[in-house]
């Protein structure tokens, strides 16, 4: 279907597009257009969602469940991080070393310890909320980023609601959070981190595959007899697997009774 704007034959979709990109800049020159959340920072994460992120030579997806308390993390090279907060295990066949573009390695099943806000894979009592720092789309700055108004979404003909946040004013280039939320659907979005040279790019979308949330076949099963090593009272002796002084050395000894031990060197 056709109709003519100024002279100008145009498609009905975007004539339509058209006319509301002019009432919305006729909603901002009155100043009738205000923050579509109460707060004027972009919604929250949803419960579940998935995600994509990291910078183009190193992206990422991740998925995310707040009510099980379990995320994922899969680079494009098949390495992969799967943490259970519930149960305070990890998954993981990354390398040693986190280089990005290391192949995978061997998977290990391990027990998570440690409560930094910043580098716990779960939520600790500093940064309680879900999701972890580590796996926020906002990098922890949702409630820096304000309302700027309505904007055509990147990439498509929807409208976006525009977030930003520069964390120094005064170098305006350096580290600068940009974040497009659907308007309609508030259940999507996008959005870029600029820090120096580096972009980060992110986006969301609400649901989550839970077949990437389960123990892959290839990591050990932290269930019968092994219980013991990881959830059982061997659990915490995972982080003494290289120390054997100090606090650790309980870890080593052998039982009185049983001769028993949580680890040994075979």
């Amino acid at each position: 279907k056709q109709v003519y704007a100024v002279g100008v034959r145009v498609s009905t979709n975007n004539f339509l597009a058209m006319m509301r990109v002019a009432i919305l800049a006729a909603g901002f020159a009155s100043g009738a257009v205000s923050a579509p959340t109460p707060d004027g920072h972009p919604p929250a994460l949803p419960a579940q969602f998935t995600a994509i992120g990291g910078t183009a030579a190193a992206p990422y997806t991740l998925y995310s469940d707040g009510a099980s308390k379990r995320s994922a993390k899969y680079m494009q090279n098949g390495v992969f991080t799967i943490v259970d907060c519930t149960q305070k295990l990890q998954y993981s066949n990354a390398g040693p070393l986190p280089i990005p573009g290391l192949p995978p390695g061997v998977c290990t099943t391990k027990v998570i310890s440690g409560i930094s806000a910043l580098t716990s894979p779960c939520p600790s009592i500093y940064a309680p909320s879900w999701p972890p720092t580590a796996d926020d789309t906002y990098a922890g700055f949702r409630e820096k980023l304000n309302f700027q108004g309505k904007k055509m979404c990147p990439g498509n003909s929807s409208m976006c609601d525009h977030y930003v946040y520069h964390m120094y004013p005064k170098h305006e280039d350096y580290e600068v959070f940009d974040f497009y939320v659907d308007s309609d659907a508030q259940a999507f979005g996008s959005g870029t981190i600029k820090v120096g040279e580096t972009l980060y790019t992110h986006s969301w979308k609400e649901g989550v595959d839970q077949s990437f949330l389960q123990r892959p076949a290839s990591c050990p099963d932290p269930t019968g007899q092994c219980a013991v090593c990881f959830t059982g009272p061997c659990g915490p002796c995972q982080a003494c697997l290289k120390i054997k002084t100090g606090a650790c050395a309980k870890c080593w000894a052998a039982d009185e009774k049983t001769g028993f031990r949580c680890i040994q060197d075979d």
